[in-house]
């Protein structure tokens, strides 16, 4: 066993290329765990959001539809009159 205590430098660059990365297990899962929940917010905004300018456009058709239902409101004086 004349190669095993004392092995030649091309021995451990052969090695060395079969290693793999060395990874930090807590590193990882937090990452792994931001990904996810990066991946889970964006799906959210995709079903859920909108953008300023729809929600600027239902803002102004709400006070659209406002300005028109008071325009035609009776007052309470609209009442006394009929009875």
């Amino acid at each position: 066993m004349v190669g095993m205590d004392d092995p030649s430098p091309s021995d451990c660059v052969a090695y060395a290329g079969r290693m793999g990365e060395i990874v930090n297990l807590k590193q990882a899962k937090k990452r792994q765990a931001r990904e996810r929940a990066s991946a889970e917010a964006a799906a959210n905004r995709v079903k859920h959001g909108r953008t300023a300018a729809e929600k600027a456009n239902d803002r102004r058709a709400e006070a659209r539809r406002q300005a028109l239902l008071d325009g035609v409101r009776r007052g309470p004086e609209a009442c006394q009159d009929e009875g």
